[in-house]
Formats: C-alpha cells, sequence, structure tokens
C-alpha cells in the first residue's frame, strides 16, 4: 500500500485552502443577513427622523376624474382653480375667513365669476344701479370701466374734468348773472349737478367698498392700461383723486368773475390759481359741494376698515 508524505509547506497551504472554503460563505451568509435586516431590528440604523412614506393612489390612466393625492392643501386647490378661471377668461373674488360660533375655524366663500373687461358693461350697469338709481345717466357709454377709470386718473392728475361731462350727460351750459357790480355764477346753474349730488348721497357705502372689492380685477386691468410703475394700483388713483375733491373750499357768498376772453375766470386770484377740479367742485355749489364730500369721506374710512 502506497502512502503519501506532505511536506509542512504542503500541510500549511491546504489547511489554509480547508479555512477559506468554510469561512468565506459564512461571511456573505452574515453580511447578507445584516443588510436584509438593517433599520428594522435596530431603529438606530435608519435614523430617528427619517420620513413615514405613505401609499399614493396611482391613477387610472382611463378614468381622468381619478385623484393623484387623497388630499391637497388649500394651496394648491387655490392654484388650479384660478389656473381654470384664467383659462376662462374670467376673474374670482373669494369673501374673507370667518370663525364659526363654536370657536372651530370655517371658510365660507362666495365666489364672484366675471366677465372679461371687454364684456363687463350688463353686469357692472346693474351693480352700480343697485347703489343708487341717480346714477343711470352716467351709465349711458359703452365700455364703462375704462371711461370711469380714465375720469379717475384725470381728477387724481387735477385735470379738467369738464372734457368728459357730454359723454356722462353733464353738459349743460354754464350758468351766470350779472348785476351794476358785475357778473357772478348763477346759483341755478348750482342745480344741473343736484341729480349727481343725489345720486352720490343715496349710495350704501358698505355696499360700495364691497362692489370696489368686487370689480378690483377689472379696474385694475383697465388702470395699468395707462403704463403706471407696477408697484402702483388702481387703489391710489381712487384715494388721489378723492384727496383732490376734499380739498376744495365750500365757498357760501356769491363768486364773482370776469371774462377776459371767451371763457369765464374767477376774479379771485386765489379762487383762479386753484386746480381744475378743485374749481369744478366750486362750480357745483356749496351745497352740492358739501354732500359729495361727505360721502367720500365716509368711503375713504371705510375703505382704511377694510
Amino acid at each position: 500500500m502506497n502512502s503519501r508524505y506532505y511536506s509542512s509547506t504542503d500541510r500549511q497551504v491546504i489547511s489554509f485552502r480547508l479555512i477559506m472554503i468554510i469561512v468565506i460563505p459564512l461571511l456573505i451568509i452574515m453580511f447578507t443577513w445584516l443588510f436584509l435586516n438593517r433599520g428594522q431590528e435596530n431603529p438606530e440604523i435608519a435614523g430617528k427622523d427619517a420620513p413615514v412614506v405613505e401609499s399614493l393612489k396611482i391613477p387610472d390612466q382611463n378614468n381622468s376624474s381619478t385623484q393623484l393625492l387623497e388630499e391637497s392643501t388649500s394651496d394648491q386647490q387655490l392654484s388650479k382653480k384660478q389656473g381654470n378661471i384664467a383659462e376662462n377668461g374670467g376673474h374670482e373674488l373669494e369673501a374673507k375667513v370667518t370663525d364659526k360660533d363654536q370657536g372651530q375655524m370655517g371658510i365660507q366663500r362666495e365666489e364672484f365669476i366675471l366677465p372679461d373687461l371687454e364684456q363687463s358693461d350688463a353686469i357692472f350697469k346693474q351693480d352700480i344701479l343697485t347703489l343708487s338709481p341717480g346714477f343711470s345717466g352716467l351709465l349711458n357709454v359703452n365700455n364703462i370701466i375704462k371711461k370711469w377709470v380714465v375720469v379717475i386718473n384725470d381728477l387724481s392728475q387735477n385735470l379738467r374734468p369738464y372734457k368728459h361731462f357730454k359723454q356722462f350727460g353733464l353738459a349743460d351750459p354754464f350758468q351766470v348773472e350779472t348785476d351794476q357790480s358785475g357778473i357772478y355764477i348763477a346759483e341755478r346753474g348750482y342745480q344741473r349737478y343736484d341729480f349727481l349730488a343725489s345720486a352720490v348721497h343715496a349710495v350704501d357705502i358698505e355696499k360700495a367698498v364691497n362692489l370696489l372689492e368686487k370689480y378690483q380685477p377689472l379696474l385694475q386691468q383697465a388702470f395699468t392700461e395707462f403704463g403706471y410703475p407696477e408697484e402702483y394700483k388702481v387703489d391710489d388713483i381712487i384715494r388721489k383723486a378723492i384727496s383732490n375733491i376734499l380739498q376744495a373750499p365750500v365757498i357760501e357768498e356769491k363768486i364773482k368773475l370776469i371774462k377776459p376772453s371767451v371763457r369765464y375766470k374767477f376774479e379771485d386770484k386765489d379762487l383762479e390759481s386753484l386746480s381744475p377740479v378743485k374749481k369744478q367742485m366750486i362750480r357745483m355749489g356749496p351745497e352740492n359741494t358739501r354732500i359729495i364730500q361727505a360721502k367720500l369721506r365716509q368711503f375713504v374710512e371705510a375703505m382704511s376698515n377694510r
């Protein structure tokens, strides 16, 4: 029988190979187990602040009404609705958030879908007449909002408002009276503005402010055509126009005139140096001026409280 003898070197090599054959599979098994079970047995491995991932509902491609998420934020819903409104060429205003009596926060929304600016005459006219039927004479024009914004802009710039009177039915001739001492504004001439003062006096301020908010997008759209810087808003010229009107003096006594050329002028140089807006208010008469100014003060106060 033949026997085989190994040297010491051969025996070391054989031992090393046997160890590697046994150890390497064990290491592979151990590391595989650790990898598959990390973060489950020991939460510290995954991290304490790891986000919880919830399953999302996958939409059915054949069903367009399926939602991608069960819940969405109110901002996402609002952006989506505004996008839909923009596609339809309309505008939307929403009521303010109110608190429920039970102490819980609730949202009450009243939506107003406005037409395009070019198609707004009918609904705007209808809403303005709810403020005061006396405004009917100022609504017999096309593109009402645009023309009203033009007038407001001119008033804010202290430009001569009389040029707009004809289109709004306010073009009755200026009336004067004379006596031995000179020429004066005829008091009967103030009566041509009585209907305007009466219409303004009848306005419900709360309704007026609500309508201003309702038509803000269309007013602003018309306002942008003037080329003001972006930081200017239509409210700015409204407040400036009102400020100019409120600065007009109320003159009780007879106002003397001169006529150096075609047009009459105030004999008093201080009055003649006033802006066209203030002089126009003087021509309306003291009583009409007081009525209009009082209502405008209420309107400005209500605007400031919003």
